[in-house]
């Protein structure tokens, strides 16, 4: 299993983008001081904070995905460590790509390649799932578990393994914040969502998961730490704070260059069939991609309120 946990010390740009960083100790979360935490971990013992950022792309200033993108403290992090430029997607779909992260397998290894098993009309008689090697491994041993092996404190919040509690004898756990019921919107709203909202960032679910993980890493124990905090934004539904929002007015937004030609005309059929139903959900009636519904609704203009929704969001995150 040692050659497998490689895959936890990079970053991956997958459906959720991943940061793994090694602390002994140093400021992590939304630019807090930490540097006062003790754990009083052996030296050969560094303490781990694995990070996951739900649907992150490589729209962050270090990356220079877009030249809109306002991620101070992502690209504080970044400086301060190593960055992975090259990094790719070990499944397209959240739960196949979490799943296979947290035990250092590939998909075709742990069976699982959906977020859920709903059998799309063009799928024909394709297994939904399955392990397909032929040295099977029934029960791999998680992220978490192995630490908890080698005598750490584990502890997880938020969405690391989905929606589901990562399978471990956690010492402390948090799950998904649930929605504000007192969230009210304001102003225009987007494609994946209504836009901003009127509460504080401390009502937001990501905040109460950063929040909870600042007491977490504060808490001394006589054990090293390992602590993976996610979170959600920028998952759609595309809303946050109005004065994330704020920072993009509609009208300044710019859009990614698109090319001049027809990107999809050498996919295969299976292949635009998988796009349009997004895999197995009904999104716009199961007949279009989320680009083809976005121009059908309202063209460049409904794109700039989608661009800068996400960009609103992922400025939240990085707050």
């Amino acid at each position: 299993m040692a050659s497998a946990w490689k895959i936890i010390w990079r970053v991956l740009c997958f459906c959720c983008a991943v940061f793994a960083v090694w602390l002994r100790p140093m400021a992590l979360l939304h630019g807090t001081d930490l540097i006062r935490a003790a754990n009083t971990a052996p030296a050969n013992q560094p303490d781990v904070v694995l990070i996951v950022v739900d649907d992150l792309n490589d729209w962050i200033g270090v990356m220079n995905g877009h030249p809109q993108s306002l991620t101070p403290h992502f690209d504080q992090l970044a400086a301060r460590g190593v960055l992975f430029r090259n990094a790719h997607c070990n499944a397209p779909q959240c739960r196949p790509s979490r799943k296979s992260l947290l035990s250092g397998l590939f998909p075709k290894s742990t069976g699982t390649y959906f977020n859920n098993t709903a059998r799309p009309s063009f799928f024909g008689d394709q297994p939904m799932s399955g392990k397909t090697p032929q040295a099977e491994i029934n029960d791999p041993v998680i992220l978490h578990e192995h630490f908890q092996r080698q005598g750490y404190r584990v502890v997880s919040g938020g969405k690391v393994a989905h929606y589901t509690k990562p399978k471990a004898a956690l010492d402390a756990y948090l799950p998904l914040p649930k929605q504000d019921p007192d969230r009210k919107y304001v102003g225009q709203g987007n494609f994946f969502s209504k836009g901003a909202h009127n509460l504080s960032d401390e009502k937001t679910g990501d905040h109460q998961v950063a929040s909870w993980a600042i007491k977490q890493w504060e808490t001394v124990t006589d054990k090293p730490l390992l602590m993976t905090v996610g979170f959600y934004r920028p998952h759609r539904p595309l809303d946050a704070p109005r004065k994330y929002f704020e920072r993009f007015p509609v009208e300044q937004v710019m859009l990614p260059l698109l090319p001049k030609f027809d990107d999809w005309n050498d996919l295969p059929t299976y292949a635009k069939s998988l796009v349009r139903s997004h895999a197995h959900r009904k999104f716009h009636q199961g007949r279009f991609s989320d680009h083809e519904a976005i121009v059908n609704k309202g063209g460049d203009l409904e794109w700039k309120r989608t661009v800068g929704a996400y960009l609103s969001c992922v400025h939240y995150v990085d707050a």
